[in-house]
């Protein structure tokens, strides 16, 4: 509940921020500066922000460029014109375990870019753990996978899949996800 509260949250500030007219020109300098600033006010458990054109090219809240053309929450948040989430990835920044948040930058019902969140996994547990130590692990829901889990051996796993009822720490689980 907490999680999907501080996920809808992120996605009210990200949608605010896309409607920025700065953000109408991903490549300019206005937009970059816009974006670094952003580095500074994010949550803990946010690796960054960024904006990315309509061929993936990205510049990052700390400055940094990459291009995440690849991938398939870029080539969705294109072709819906919605918000989409990534599945866990490893970040092209650091290598860490990341999901990723985005939504199109709209200027005259066209798309001009994107807005992009990335955050750490690991850190959202951390926070998870710290206000509310019964969290063992957070569920991605509509596919059943483990995302965070203080057992690095269970994430990416699936309950009903890869991780079965006969399993003592999971019993009952399978039925509840139903």
């Amino acid at each position: 509940e907490r999680l999907n509260f501080t996920l809808e949250k992120m996605l009210n500030k990200m949608e605010s921020s896309a409607k920025n007219e700065v953000l109408r020109d991903t490549n300019s300098y206005a937009a970059k500066q816009y974006m670094l600033s952003l580095h500074g006010i994010k949550d803990d458990f946010i690796q960054l922000y960024y904006m990315s054109d309509l061929e993936g090219n990205s510049f990052s809240s700390d400055g940094i460029t990459f291009n995440i053309k690849d991938r398939e929450y870029f080539k969705e948040v294109l072709q819906t014109k919605k918000y989409a989430f990534s599945k866990p990835i490893i970040s092209k920044v650091d290598g860490k375990r990341i999901m990723v948040i985005v939504i199109p930058i709209i200027f005259e019902n066209k798309i001009t870019g994107i807005l992009g969140m990335a955050f750490t996994l690991s850190k959202v547990g951390q926070t998870l753990k710290e206000n509310d130590s019964n969290y063992e692990f957070v569920l991605l829901s509509n596919e059943h996978n483990i995302l965070y889990a203080e057992d690095e051996s269970i994430i990416n796993k699936s309950i009903g899949k890869d991780i079965v009822k006969e399993e003592t720490s999971f019993r009952g689980m399978e039925d509840f996800l139903k």
